[in-house]
């Protein structure tokens, strides 16, 4: 979350009139973050004081978001931990914001953790196998991947010749093992993911989950890759040099107790996690390369992991 587009707080509540909350009494402008800009903004109805978040959409077009925005509402309406948008009184989602698309959601309590738990990680676990289950739900929605292995290609194609030697054997030990287990590949269990779903993705209130949000990467692809984004982010070691086995133990137990993996999840665990891992280091990586001055997470500590994945397969039948 960031501000790029500015606005005032007269400006907000003219665009969000059509919500029908009530005057904006407070705006506040959240700079952390990367892609979108992101206000707090607080009406005022009657006394009912109503808080909200409204992102403004930097990068994505009005005819990109309806399918995450169905996403959002299908899994709010499941009662997940999903704040889903506002409507206006014309039952739209979708505000204008000098020509960028908007939307206003629920704020809601509680905040982002810098350093997960065990517990935590256990309460994301069952929260990615509920999602996960909710894709047999009607409506079914599919979106397609713009992060897949064939993105995962292209990319390293496109910034390879700018690669050091020990990146460039880095990226061909990982394809090399991905095409060996193509056919494998193929036989996991597949349905709409969050594929994002990092720690600062997640509120936690009075020591429980209370938000997942930034949906805006979800796809059609394996809920074991939606599990290996996850661990891979919220179970790495203090040392930053392995898995925490308590962490990944307790979330492989939540997931579990609502989802059981297939044998061919447990199987390929370590080629997922590798391809999870390959495609934040790719994207930071590409990002370092054409930075042109923007704001950047470091690659570096997401190559220091792939090479340990690389060199220390993970056998996941010990957590199952």
């Amino acid at each position: 979350m960031a501000v790029y587009t500015q606005l005032k707080l007269s400006e907000i509540n003219t665009l969000c009139r059509p919500f029908e909350l009530g005057p904006v009494v407070d705006v506040r402008g959240i700079e952390d973050g990367i892609e979108n800009s992101t206000y707090f903004v607080d009406f005022d109805h009657d006394g009912t004081v109503t808080h909200t978040v409204l992102t403004v959409f930097e990068y994505m077009s009005a005819s990109e978001l309806p399918p995450f925005i169905e996403l959002m509402a299908k899994l709010s309406r499941a009662q997940l931990q999903t704040p889903a948008p506002f409507q206006t009184a014309s039952k739209e989602y979708l505000i204008d914001v000098n020509g960028k698309p908007g939307l206003l959601f629920p704020r809601a309590a509680g905040g982002h953790v810098s350093t997960p738990c065990a517990d935590q990680c256990a309460e994301v676990g069952e929260f990615l196998a509920k999602m996960h289950l909710n894709h047999n739900v009607e409506p079914r929605i599919c979106i397609e991947n713009s992060r897949g292995l064939n993105w995962q290609r292209d990319t390293a194609a496109q910034i390879i010749n700018a690669l050091p030697n020990d990146e460039v054997e880095l990226v061909n030990r990982q394809f090399n093992d991905v095409i060996q287990q193509q056919d494998k590949l193929a036989e996991l269990p597949s349905g709409i993911i969050h594929a994002d779903l990092f720690h600062d993705n997640a509120l936690f209130h009075e020591g429980r989950l209370s938000a997942v949000i930034d949906y805006y990467f979800a796809c059609t692809d394996w809920f074991l890759l939606d599990l290996a984004i996850v661990a891979n982010d919220w179970c790495w070691g203090d040392d930053a040099s392995a898995y925490d086995r308590v962490k990944l133990s307790a979330l492989i137990a939540g997931y579990q107790a609502h989802r059981k993996l297939t044998s061919v999840e447990v199987e390929l665990w370590p080629v997922v996690a590798r391809i999870a891992m390959t495609r934040f280091w790719l994207s930071r990586r590409k990002d370092e390369i054409e930075a042109n001055g923007r704001r950047l997470k470091s690659a570096y500590p997401l190559k220091i992991r792939l090479e340990y994945l690389l060199n220390n397969p993970a056998d996941l039948s010990q957590f199952c």
